[in-house]
């Protein structure tokens, strides 16, 4: 089973690169059956990412929970134009779905011209969880978009300099395509991608024993976020790292010699996924050296040892299920694998 990335459902083309790099193809959930991206339908036309809906239905009641959305971020926003703020909603409620909300105040006239009084649905936290994941979707597209036009300036400012001064201009093509930009000189201080890190990954809890259920279990889930990492591994008081990869080259090749490394990763992934603990290494292959390969990536793997997939996710989702649904599913899973990646500098 291909890695899942989380717990983000907006993948950039780079992080989609650097993942691809290690494992190939990354598996990428979405909330709903909704258009993706133009940027990650580039990814999936290249191979880089197999996209994933665990949950369908109710795309045209999402739809209409994001325009109301929408309509309040319009008179929330910063001098960017970007939607500062992810809503801080209810445990288990959409956003805008509550007594104070449009939607609701609309739903109670309706409900006197109609001379009903049906009692209000039970709050559904997998909705709630798909309303959420959509939202920080477009936070996290609008200011990616901004973060990569800021560095081109600054590529272009770069430039400049250099010609007033008569030096002759360098400028790295992948100097733009990086996400740690701290790499080049900018402040990560702040990065969007840090937001409300518990909340999504609760949110994307609750979609992935949906998509567990329907598929077959992944060996690990993987990140290019260290705080959402790190945040996983304070989680996670049993665990250990097992395996540390650098200078792996980010520039597609398919020769023997990679394809090759990327098989012998994940052979031991998935050894260490389903072998008792301890587990014995295998032998890996090195990382084949390429002399000027351009950009490269970093890959640490961290084991949470006799803890399965559904129950690690259960620390995480307070509505998970019970008993019941962790034995009818794939139980081969002994140990819970986390993968973090990062373009190097």
């Amino acid at each position: 089973m291909k890695p899942i990335y989380f717990p983000y459902t907006f993948v950039p083309a780079e992080i989609a690169e650097a993942g691809a790099a290690c494992f190939d193809q990354l598996i990428v959930c979405q909330p709903s059956g909704l258009e993706v991206s133009g940027q990650m339908t580039e990814s999936v036309k290249n191979g880089l990412l197999d996209i994933h809906v665990p949950v369908k239905g109710d795309e045209e009641k999402i739809l209409s929970v994001l325009k109301d959305y929408e309509r309040w971020a319009d008179v929330h926003t910063d001098s960017r134009g970007i939607h500062l703020a992810l809503p801080k909603h209810q445990k288990n409620q959409a956003p805008f779905f509550n007594e104070s909300s449009i939607m609701k105040i609309k739903e109670d006239i309706q409900r006197k011209i109609n001379r009903t009084d049906k009692a209000q649905p039970e709050a559904d936290p997998i909705f709630a969880a798909r309303i959420f994941l959509h939202i920080a979707h477009e936070f996290d597209m609008q200011n990616h978009d901004i973060n990569r036009s800021i560095r081109k300036l600054d590529l272009m400012e770069h430039e400049l300099m250099q010609n007033l001064q008569g030096e002759e201009a360098v400028v790295d093509k992948n100097d733009i395509a990086e996400l740690t930009l701290s790499a080049k000189g900018v402040s990560r201080v702040n990065d969007p991608f840090d937001f409300m890190i518990s909340e999504r990954v609760e949110a994307w809890s609750g979609l992935m024993f949906h998509q567990l259920e329907l598929n077959e279990m992944p060996s690990i889930f993987v990140t290019s976020n260290r705080s959402v990492f790190t945040y996983m591994i304070e989680n996670s008081s049993t665990g250990e790292m097992v395996l540390n990869v650098e200078n792996i080259p980010i520039e597609k090749d398919n020769t023997e010699e990679m394809q090759g490394w990327r098989n012998s990763l994940m052979k031991n992934i998935q050894k260490y996924a389903r072998d008792p603990w301890p587990v014995t290494k295998d032998e890996m292959i090195d990382v084949p050296v390429k002399k000027g390969a351009g950009r490269k990536t970093s890959l640490s793997v961290y084991i949470v040892p006799g803890v399965n997939l559904l129950d690690f996710l259960s620390r995480f989702y307070l509505h998970a299920p019970d008993d019941s649904y962790s034995k009818k599913n794939d139980r081969k899973i002994a140990n819970t694998l986390l993968g973090f990646f990062e373009i190097q500098p």
